[in-house]
């Protein structure tokens, strides 16, 4: 779920989407399904609260409008992120898009992933702007946020293994859970000039 000045946008399961007018807020003024087939895992509202991007278990983000009007919904789409081509088996491998944040001075995407990578995205004219290197010696990023004034980012990593281990006995010791802080440039934020 997240929060704009005047939207409360919260993502439900069966890949369903309700937003609240926070001024009034006993009943949804919009219930909708989302642009993703899979799990939903981040939703962010756009900084000027006109819509919202959404991620997935399957490294998709979906670019939604607020607005149902049929010439906006038609600006609508998705995008393929966090994969990483497996060239022995010909497919890609795909990560989860584990956090969204939009840098509010530049209005570009930022996405974390199951990867350990954070990408820069140009999301208006659908165009990666940036790979930061890979958060080192994590299996992936759990958390992302960018401070007030889009100077620095924060990622934080934490080991899930042990969720997927089927002998609660073993002699599993996860990995500390670790937070890397990273300045922001403009050069990192900004989308280039046309």
């Amino acid at each position: 779920m997240d929060a704009s000045p005047r939207t409360l946008t919260v993502g439900l399961s069966g890949s369903q989407v309700q937003l609240f007018d926070l001024r009034n807020r006993s009943n949804p003024w919009q219930s909708r399904g989302s642009g993703l087939r899979y799990q939903m895992s981040c939703i962010r509202n756009f900084p000027s609260g006109e819509g919202f991007a959404l991620s997935s278990i399957d490294g998709r983000v979906s670019i939604e409008y607020n607005d149902l009007s049929e010439e906006v919904q038609q600006k609508k789409f998705a995008f393929k992120c966090h994969r990483v081509p497996d060239h022995d088996e010909g497919v890609d491998k795909v990560y989860p898009v584990t956090g969204l944040r939009f840098h509010k001075q530049y209005n570009t995407l930022f996405t974390a992933g199951g990867d350990g990578h954070v990408c820069v995205w140009n999301w208006e004219k659908r165009k990666r702007m940036k790979q930061f290197p890979k958060v080192p010696g994590t299996d992936g990023i759990s958390q992302l946020d960018i401070n007030n004034t889009g100077s620095l980012m924060a990622v934080g990593t934490t080991d899930d293994g042990f969720m997927r281990l089927p002998d609660t006995n073993s002699s599993f010791v996860p990995r500390q859970s670790q937070v890397f802080l990273r300045r922001l440039d403009e050069i990192d934020c900004k989308p280039k000039p046309k």
